[in-house]
């Protein structure tokens, strides 16, 4: 995801997630060895991009994104966790979330609502889990 990332930008990594988790979650999907290059042929990406699968190079960047996710979800955190850049920054975590509905159905609070939920100073909003750096357990 990361050598997509780099390569394409936000765009191929979306298409890369999307096309995988389609694909991945089909019964009738064999998850054979070329899985990861049928998901890259059917996004129309590089088929090289295969071979950073196996580059330690791309680690660094996965393990510097992971540390910014435990620093707002916990060392056990779900994923996805989101990092939303308020002041201060706050964090949610998993479950995956499906978009919002397409076209006029999707009112433009979805995309806003994690910033609403945080600015709230209720507890508990279900199904989001807040960051456990917003409270101290006694």
């Amino acid at each position: 995801m990361e050598a997509a990332r780099a390569a394409g930008g936000e765009g191929d990594v979306d298409a890369l997630y999307t096309e995988w988790g389609r694909t991945f979650f089909d019964r009738r999907t064999d998850r054979v060895d070329a899985f990861l290059g049928h998901c890259l042929a059917n996004c129309g990406l590089d088929a090289g991009l295969v071979r950073a699968a196996d580059d330690e190079q791309w680690d660094t960047p996965i393990v510097e994104a992971m540390e910014v996710a435990y620093a707002f979800g916990g060392p056990k955190t779900q994923t996805p966790t989101i990092v939303v850049h308020t002041d201060p920054p706050h964090g949610l975590t998993g479950p995956v979330m499906a978009p919002p509905p397409p076209g006029d159905a999707a009112p433009p609070c979805c995309l806003t609502a994690p910033t609403v939920i945080f600015s709230d100073p209720t507890p508990c909003h279900p199904p989001y889990r807040r960051s456990c750096r917003l409270f101290s357990f006694r």
